[in-house]
This record gives C-alpha cells, sequence and structure tokens, in this order.
C-alpha cells in the first residue's frame, strides 16, 4: 500500500469500548456524521490526490454505510482503503466479507491483551476480546492484509511475548504493529499510572520481537 498520499476519514465518534488510553476521551459517543459529511470528506480527499483512505472512527463499523462508502471511495478511484476497528461487529455471519466485496482492501483491528482479563480491562467493555477475536478470525478468512494494532500501557506490557504467541498460533498471515501509550494530550492519559516504565516494557517488548522472528510475524512499531 501507498503510504505517501494518505489520509483517515472518520465516519462519526460512536464505539463500543471506551479504551482507557482513547485520544477522544469525552467526546467519544457524542456524534454521528452525517451521508453528506462524509461523502463530502470523501471528495475533498479525491480532489487532493489522496489514493489511501483509512476510514476509522471511533469504531466504523458501527456506522450503517460503511460498505457503501467504501464502494463510493473505489468508484473515485482510491487504489487502497483500510478498516480502523476493534472488529467487534465483524464477528456478525457475512458482515467482514461484506466489506471486502464492497472494496475493502486491507484492515488494522486493536487488540491490546492476551487475555479476556486484561484486553476487556483495557477496554473497559467486558466481552469484546472473545467478539474481537471471532471477528478477527472471519477478517482473516477474506484473505486481505491484516495488522494487528498492540498498544503498550502499563496494564499490558508484559504480556506482549503471550500476544505475540497468540498471534502466531491463530493469525499466522497477520501482522503486528505496536506502539506506547500517549502521554502528550489533555486526555490521554488521564493518570500517569497508564504509563509503563521504558525499563519495563523493554524486556517484554524484546521477548516478542524475538518470537515474532522464531514464528515469522511481521511488525512494526
Amino acid at each position: 500500500m501507498d503510504y505517501t498520499t494518505r489520509v483517515r476519514i472518520s465516519t462519526g465518534l460512536q464505539c463500543q469500548a471506551k479504551c482507557v488510553f482513547c485520544y477522544y476521551g469525552d467526546e467519544l459517543n457524542t456524534q454521528q456524521y452525517t451521508v453528506e459529511q462524509i461523502t463530502r470528506m470523501l471528495q475533498t480527499a479525491w480532489d487532493h490526490g489522496i489514493r489511501h483512505l483509512d476510514f476509522s472512527g471511533g469504531e466504523p463499523t458501527l456506522n450503517p454505510r460503511l460498505a457503501d462508502y467504501i464502494a463510493l471511495a473505489k468508484r473515485a478511484g482510491v487504489r487502497a482503503v483500510e478498516l480502523q476497528s476493534n472488529a467487534i461487529r465483524l464477528a456478525e455471519p457475512g458482515r467482514a466479507a461484506a466489506l471486502v466485496a464492497a472494496g475493502l482492501d486491507g484492515a488494522m483491528i486493536s487488540l491490546h491483551g492476551a487475555t479476556a482479563e486484561v484486553s476487556d480491562a483495557i477496554t473497559n467493555a467486558p466481552g469484546t476480546f472473545a467478539q474481537t477475536v471471532r471477528g478477527l478470525d472471519a477478517l482473516l478468512a477474506t484473505g486481505i492484509p491484516v495488522r494487528l494494532n498492540f498498544v503498550f500501557c502499563q496494564a499490558n506490557h508484559d504480556q506482549f511475548p503471550r500476544f505475540v504467541e497468540l498471534v502466531a498460533a491463530r493469525w499466522p498471515r497477520a501482522s503486528i504493529v505496536f506502539s506506547f501509550v500517549g502521554s502528550h494530550t489533555d486526555v490521554v492519559p488521564r493518570t500517569t499510572a497508564l504509563i509503563p516504565r521504558f525499563s519495563d516494557v523493554l524486556p517484554p517488548l524484546l521477548a516478542g520481537l524475538e518470537r515474532a522472528a522464531a514464528a515469522s510475524v511481521e511488525w512494526s512499531g
């Protein structure tokens, strides 16, 4: 995919989760963009030569017109359309396949733990780990490229090696993209307790990357 002419379009700020480090903060679940607003954003992106679109949110799969927007972007000539999602709704039968049929080229799915206990605590949404796992199963079954987004924070940093093992065992075609919890806005973090020490992150990070190399799992950060 071409990352030189790329833009992210939000379909609204609705989401089933409220991750502890979400940079939308209290704005989450406050609005859903209209068809006219999203269509205008798509047209503006095309007019400015954008050829790679990321549909994001909130959670873009909560927008009932998402497949239409993907198809509209591809008809306009956008070469690559990626979905940024928690994949919860993709666990519903046929939903992942419908987005791919509309023209979806790839996805980046957020999964911030290797276990339900840790992941659900981070998302503040019990039961969503299991739903995301099933959504990933459905999405990978379509054959499109999938990246798994893991944000290091205090609650999950020691799970990274186990997370890599989960990816290698269950979704060997997926790649991993990792980052460090933001500490530079007015809403992230809500508490400094979210931020682990770099010295605490480094050992599990290196151990996880060693396991990724051994299992031929691609990664970026």
